[in-house]
């Protein structure tokens, strides 16, 4: 199986929330620092599925990755955020809060632990067995 094809695979069980298999197939890309895009692309989903599974450390291991490779790379930066409150680790949360801040993003809107470019989840009606779009307050 080519990089490209572990890649893809991986983002598709990302997207069915199959984190474990996700860690598995971009565990050999993963192994030496991030080179290419693709290198950057598998830290970023491993990064993610760490951060689902609870393996905090691992998560943050992942995102400084890619932050250090790409200084201004915000959703790492509000994934990163995201695991040092869950470690409790505020006063560093807060830190890569304000360097958000100075990017001018917007820290109110935290999307960090969604996919990107994910399709709008189907949830299957129960009585009908169709699947349905959910419903979404305005």
């Amino acid at each position: 199986m080519t990089p490209q094809q572990r890649l893809d695979l991986a983002q598709g069980f990302h997207t069915q929330g199959r984190y474990a298999a996700v860690l598995r197939l971009v565990a050999p890309l993963t192994a030496r620092a991030p080179r290419t895009r693709a290198d950057l692309d598998a830290q970023r989903l491993r990064a993610h599925a760490a951060y689902h599974l609870g393996r905090l450390a691992e998560a943050e291991q992942a995102s400084l990755r890619v932050i250090t490779r790409r200084a201004k790379d915000e959703a790492m930066m509000r994934l990163l955020v995201r695991v040092l409150q869950r470690e409790g680790r505020h006063r560093d949360a807060a830190a890569w809060m304000t360097r958000l801040d100075e990017l001018g993003t917007d820290t109110w809107d935290d999307t960090s632990t969604a996919t990107p470019a994910q399709p709008a989840e189907l949830t299957v009606d129960q009585s009908a067995d169709q699947p349905v779009k959910p419903h979404r307050a305005a």
